[in-house]
């Protein structure tokens, strides 16, 4: 009885120290991951701090990978890694900041086409988002393009489809009150 109780025991502390060991390194990996998305973002390249990239390095002669936003947090996208550390509610914000504060509509655009084949993290909400600054912007035909376009890459996404439409219908009412004047 007594062995059954310490082989159960030390079976669980052996897993919860591989459990430990894998999540400290996770934590380290993706610690670095922000330090060179932040190093992105502060030279205003939000493509490669939003998705990352392979930037060529004069000193080693070849390309190297810099890693983006979410990578750090694609290392924590399962239900069972937990807890999530800052770093991952750091690289959120930054990825809602590059989305909703940065981008210009051409450079959304621009992520779209260049990563809808390789990765399609945040391409809706950045189609949607270009959308929304070409209808600021007034440029109704490039926003309703936009927005056909969101329908037509993401539309099995009801909430994406839901507010493409909203746009469109938006961008109805506006041609009309245009045509009426």
């Amino acid at each position: 009885m007594k062995k059954g109780i310490v082989a159960t025991f030390s079976i669980i502390i052996f897993a919860l120290l591989v459990y430990a060991l894998v999540w400290y390194e996770s934590y380290q990996r993706s610690n670095l991951y922000l330090e060179q998305a932040n190093a992105s973002f502060a030279a205003g390249d939000y493509t490669t701090a939003l998705k990352g990239g392979e930037v060529y390095d004069q000193e080693l002669g070849s390309y190297v990978f810099i890693a983006g936003y979410e990578h750090v947090l694609a290392i924590w996208s399962s239900d069972w890694a937990a807890p999530k550390p800052a770093s991952y509610y750091q690289s959120q914000a930054k990825i809602d900041e590059i989305i909703y504060e940065k981008l210009t509509a051409d450079q959304g655009i621009q992520i779209f086409k260049q990563y809808l084949n390789l990765s399609n993290d945040h391409l809706p909400e950045i189609l949607i988002q270009s959308g929304n600054l070409y209808l600021q912007e007034r440029e109704l035909v490039k926003a309703q393009q936009t927005f056909e376009l969101a329908i037509k890459a993401f539309g099995y996404k009801t909430e994406i489809r839901t507010e493409a439409e909203k746009k469109l219908t938006e961008i109805e009412q506006l041609q009309k009150t245009e045509d009426n004047q």
